[in-house]
């Protein structure tokens, strides 16, 4: 039994040895390596990166909200940004020198030429619901490549102000979808081109961080690491530009952004990142380039006239003339004329008497009778202006004073006949 304990005991001490390197192993893990000037360095390095940084708005006409102003703390942000940026090692350039300033957006834009990538700052506001939050990024509808960077500087931003994510947008496709200083900073062959909504001026948990100038700090930390993130993984990036654009044969002079963004892209990789992008995408670019070079010399011939067929003018009997419209809506009805009247028939012609026979000398005859003296015709009165006869009122013509003509010189005819039949009947009764 005691040699048995014996053979025990070193194998126990010998457990206890071995326990020792754990104890050492933990020490070591929970020893603090890092501090905040180290922080930035384990991004990675933008050594010989230059970045535009674009404090959205000025002093003159800058949104805001219940006391806040976008231009002032996205000037806070821009230079905390450069700060973070500028410790990496990158070349950092505002697109303004004063926080008043407000430059247009195609000076903003052009500030892009020549450098690796553009990020505009600004906040975002919707009166209609204080209620909406969050952190949104756009990019250009012609940098597909920059979609995944969007949508990690949106999902850091969002992390940090601890708002809902909004995601990655495509600026260029119409509409409100279209900011200017994307397209202008794309157009001035910048790779990287970016917009960032951190956040809703118009909600109180958003303005409130805005408005603190630590959490803006925080803030810019956050997008440097992203934006490092984007150059260490470049040579990803350069290869999809380069495989984007068009054959050597099919390039176009509007192309040429496209092409000078690719090669900006890849002169900005370090030499171990360029030895990740293929032989034949290198030699592809090049091709393009040259391309384009022998594009801007040619000269653009000018269209001969003949080649234009001359538009023959149209016949002007194939085409009526329209007739102008009268004024007014209903057209003026003529008033009725009154009606014509009717030439009057002449009277008849009375027939002579037969002369009578000579009669005897009475002794005493007796007086004839006078005949009827007849009436003068009343003259036509003046006609009067008539207004608008009707048809109940018939006009006085001058038909009426001829009927009474006829009929006065009618009566002195039978009164003369009667005369002359008395006559006769007294001689036979004598």
């Amino acid at each position: 039994m005691f040699l048995f304990l014996n053979l025990i005991q070193p194998i126990a001490a010998q457990e206890v040895e071995l326990e020792e390197p754990n104890v050492e192993i933990t020490i070591l893990v929970n020893e603090p390596v890092n501090d905040e000037a180290n922080a930035i360095s384990m991004m990675g390095t933008t050594d010989s990166k230059s970045v535009v940084i674009d404090p959205g708005h000025g002093e003159e006409g800058s949104p805001g909200y219940e006391g806040y102003l976008e231009y002032e703390a996205m000037w806070k942000l821009a230079n905390h940004l450069k700060d973070a940026l500028t410790e990496s090692g990158a070349t950092v350039n505002l697109t303004k020198d004063t926080e008043e300033a407000n430059p247009s957006l195609g000076e903003r834009g052009q500030k892009a030429k020549g450098k690796n990538l553009f990020i505009s700052l600004h906040s975002n506001a919707y009166p209609g619901d204080e209620s909406i939050n969050g952190c949104e990024a756009w990019y250009s509808v012609d940098q597909s490549w920059n979609e995944d960077h969007a949508k990690a500087l949106a999902q850091k931003g969002s992390e940090i102000m601890g708002n809902s994510n909004r995601g990655a947008k495509k600026s260029g496709i119409g509409g409100d979808n279209d900011f200017a200083v994307i397209r202008n900073a794309v157009e001035a062959g910048c790779p990287y081109v970016f917009l960032v909504e951190s956040g809703f001026h118009t909600n109180a948990e958003d303005r409130e961080f805005l408005q603190d100038n630590e959490k803006l700090k925080e803030l810019a930390k956050g997008y440097a690491k992203v934006i490092c993130g984007i150059f260490e993984n470049a040579h990803t990036d350069v290869e999809e530009m380069i495989k984007n654009l068009p054959a050597p044969d099919d390039v176009t002079l509007e192309h040429k952004a496209q092409v000078e963004a690719a090669r900006a892209a890849y002169d900005a990789l370090t030499d171990e990142q360029k030895t990740f992008v293929g032989e034949e995408h290198v030699e592809k670019l090049k091709a393009l380039e040259e391309r384009i070079a022998e594009l801007e010399e040619e000269p653009i011939e000018p269209e001969e006239p003949g080649e234009e067929e001359p538009i023959e003018p149209e016949e002007p009997g194939e085409q009526e003339p329209t007739e102008p419209e009268e004024p007014g809506e209903q057209e003026p009805t003529e008033p009725t004329k009154p009606a014509e009247p009717t030439e009057p028939t002449e009277p008849a012609e009375p027939t002579e008497p037969t002369e009578p026979a000579k009669p005897v000398e009475p002794t005493e005859p007796a007086e004839p009778t006078k005949p009827i003296e007849p009436t003068e015709p009343t003259k036509p009165a003046e006609p009067t202006e008539p207004t608008e006869p009707t048809t109940e009122e018939k006009p006085i013509t001058a038909t009426s004073n001829y009927n009474f003509l006829v009929i006065g010189i009618a009566m002195i005819i039978i009164g003369a006949i009667i005369i002359a039949i008395m006559h006769r009947k007294q001689e036979n009764t004598m």
